[in-house]
């Protein structure tokens, strides 16, 4: 069986596939957040996540707070355990279960979420700013159908 030439492919045809682009809006909307100067504390989109569905979701563990993000447990263990380096979260172990760790915010954590809900709030406001409000919403429904 003889082998097929593939096509060449030129570096403006990259440029233009769905996953290149998705990836780079990616890039550039987490760039924007992280580097916001509003983010005090310097933390990264996973770790924000991970602060938002701990402190709305009393008595999660690692592997919880992950299926919730649909992040694997090494992403979401990492993020947590620069957390509780910087006294936002901390792991109790649970009373029914002892050898699961529920992630708890600290005092610290929860005093700092208006300004971290507002740094984060004010990024995507910014980003999404781009785009029509109909664009936004077309997007949104696209990715949601792609991300099925």
């Amino acid at each position: 069986m003889a082998l097929r030439k593939s096509k060449e492919v030129k570096f403006d045809e990259v440029r233009d596939r769905f996953g290149f682009l998705l990836r780079r809006a990616y890039q550039v909307m987490r760039a924007s957040l992280e580097n916001d100067p509003a983010n005090t504390l310097g933390l990264t989109s996973t770790q924000h996540s991970v602060l938002t569905i701990a402190g709305g979701n009393e008595g999660l563990d690692q592997i919880g707070i992950a299926r919730l993000l649909d992040l694997d447990r090494t992403t979401t263990g990492l993020a947590i355990k620069n957390l509780e380096k910087n006294g936002l979260v901390s792991r109790v172990r649970d009373k029914k279960d002892r050898r699961s760790l529920i992630i708890k915010l600290t005092a610290k954590a929860r005093k700092k979420i208006p300004s971290i809900q507002d740094w984060a709030l004010g990024a995507h406001t910014r980003n999404s700013s781009k785009l029509t409000r109909a664009e936004q919403k077309t997007l949104r429904r696209l990715l949601k159908k792609l991300a099925e």
